[in-house]
Parts: C-alpha cells; structure tokens; sequence
C-alpha cells in the first residue's frame, strides 16, 4: 500500500518502487504478452500505479497494451472505459472495432459501441449497436441490463416508444418484474436496491 504512512519517511524507496512498477508494465505492452493469465496481475499493476499518484501513466500503459493486444478483451474493454470516461470516443471506437474484427459476437464490445453513440446523441447507431449485442446475450448478467439501459435512454431521446417498451419488457423479466425504469439515469433499480453499472463511464 504505497500510501501507507511508512512511506512518507521513506520517499526515495518509495520513488524507486513506482518506477519499478512502471518499467516492469512497459513489458506487458508487446503484441501478443497479454491473455487470460498474464492480464489479471497487469490490470493489478496499473492499480498499485494509481494508488501511487501515476494515472497518467496507468492510464498510458493501459492503451498501449490495449492497442497492441486486441485479442486481449480482459484489457480492452477496460482500455475503452478509460477512453470513454476522457471522453476520447474515437479512441475507444478504435480499440473496440479492432477487437471486434477478432470477436464479431462479443456482446459487451456492442453494449459500449453503444454507449458511444448514445453520448455522441447518434440514437438510431445507438440503438442498433443494443440490438447487434442482444443476439449474443448468451445469459442473465449486468452486461444485459446495462444494454437495456444505454437502449431505452437511446429510444427515449430517440421517441422511439416501441424500442423503449421493448427495453422496459427485457428489463422487468430480467429482474422478475421490480425494475424501475428511470429515464436519464444508467443506474439499475430493482425493488429498493440500485446498482451502479460500469460505474467507471456513468456520468
């Protein structure tokens, strides 16, 4: 825990272990480093960054991994959070289609290709990017509802009434009928608890 007190007597350890962390995370960068195995304790390393003051650099390191290993979804998508949260969508559209070309039905590559259209007020691109994604929903998860929700904020601003029954039916079967739906806000309610999707790239 670099902010632990113990290292405000000791700034120089401290420094050089950053910098450490942070030649060591370059090797991940390399074209085809990351997968399933190695991309968890890379994600971790980006953390200990972070908790160190060095988002910047996490935040760097994370692209370029992301940019050099499109097979690689574990860093991907959260490669495209970032770039989504920095509103740098065109970014985020590179990374996602060129996982996509290895992944054409990867669901969750959709649900942010609309988030993306949805915050640059594209709702028919919006819309469609949900639809694309709901053909892959291979099963009952948060990555469904939050497609349902970036769908029904998208036909709501759209007046697409129909797309937006469409997406409250997906959402109360789903929830066993106690969702909430509440337009303008991406947040999940079902019954009296919310839950706050992809938290990272809610505004």
């Amino acid at each position: 825990h670099l902010n632990d007190p113990f290292w405000e007597n000791n700034q120089g350890l401290r420094d050089r272990l950053i910098r450490d962390f942070s030649v060591y995370t370059t090797s991940f960068n390399s074209v085809h480093v990351l997968n399933y195995k190695s991309a968890p304790l890379f994600l971790k390393l980006l953390a200990v960054l972070r908790e160190a003051g060095e988002s910047d650099v996490a935040n760097r390191h994370l692209y370029l991994a992301a940019y050099n290993n499109p097979g690689a979804l574990e860093v991907v998508i959260p490669a495209a959070i970032q770039q989504i949260r920095d509103k740098n969508y065109e970014t985020a559209k590179d990374l996602i289609y060129a996982s996509l070309v290895r992944f054409p039905d990867d669901a969750n590559l959709h649900n942010y290709l609309g988030l993306i259209a949805l915050k640059e007020k594209e709702f028919n691109r919006a819309i469609s990017f949900i639809n694309l994604a709901m053909i892959n929903w291979s099963e009952i998860s948060l990555d469904n509802f939050f497609g349902y929700q970036i769908l029904a904020e998208a036909a709501a601003r759209n007046r697409d009434r129909k797309t937006l029954d469409k997406a409250r039916t997906g959402m109360n079967y789903l929830s066993g009928n106690k969702y909430k739906q509440q337009i303008g806000d991406l947040t999940i309610h079902i019954g009296k608890s919310s839950f706050l999707v992809n938290p990272p790239v809610i505004e």
